[in-house]
C-alpha cells in the first residue's frame, strides 16, 4: 500500500495498519516533490492537484498544497486529501489540528476537514473544522474534536474549496 494519486476508486486494505501512537505528528520533509506521502491518498476531480511543495512550509521543509495544474488561477475545487487510517475506540475523543495558509497570500481561500469511518468521499459528512476566506502571509491553526460511536478507524479529509 501506498500513496494513491488521480485514483477513480479508494480502496481500504486490512493489511495497512492504522496509526496507533498518539499524538502523531506528521512531517512531509523526505516526501519527494511532487509526490504525497506513504499512506495518503489524494483525489482530484477538478483542474486542482495534491502534491508536495517547497513553495511553503511551517516548520519544515516541505508542505502539501493543493493548486490548479494550468497555472495560479481561481478554482472551483473538487479534491480531497485523504489521511491514513487512525485506530478509534468508541466514546474516546480525538484532537484534530493542523496550520493553513494562502498560496498567494492575497487570494481569499477555505478548506474544510471532514473525519469518516471510510476513505471514500461521499463517508466525509462530519465535520471537524472550517476554516473560511483565509489570506496572507501568515500562518493559522485549527483544531476539531472526533467522538466515533465506534471501535475501528477514523479517516480525516482536506477538501479546499471557493
Amino acid at each position: 500500500v501506498g500513496t494513491a494519486t488521480g485514483c477513480s476508486e479508494i480502496y481500504s486494505f486490512s493489511t495497512m495498519d492504522a496509526i496507533t501512537q498518539y499524538p502523531f505528528l506528521d512531517s512531509f520533509t523526505n516526501v519527494s516533490e511532487p509526490d504525497i506521502p506513504f499512506g495518503y491518498q489524494s483525489i482530484d476531480k477538478s483542474d486542482g492537484v495534491w502534491q508536495s511543495t517547497e513553495f511553503i512550509g511551517d516548520g519544515d521543509s516541505k508542505s502539501m498544497i493543493c493548486l490548479n495544474k494550468n497555472g495560479v488561477e481561481l478554482t472551483d475545487f473538487d479534491n480531497w486529501f485523504i489521511s491514513p487510517p487512525f485506530a478509534v475506540e468508541d466514546g474516546v475523543e480525538y484532537a484534530v489540528s493542523n496550520t493553513l495558509k494562502s498560496f498567494t497570500g492575497s487570494t481569499p481561500e477555505t478548506v474544510t476537514v471532514y473525519w469518516s469511518n471510510s476513505p471514500y468521499i461521499e463517508d466525509f459528512n462530519k465535520v471537524l473544522y472550517t476554516r473560511q476566506n483565509f489570506s496572507g502571509n501568515n500562518w493559522v491553526s485549527d483544531f476539531g474534536m472526533a467522538r466515533p460511536d465506534y471501535d475501528g478507524v477514523m479517516f480525516v479529509g482536506f477538501s479546499p474549496h471557493i
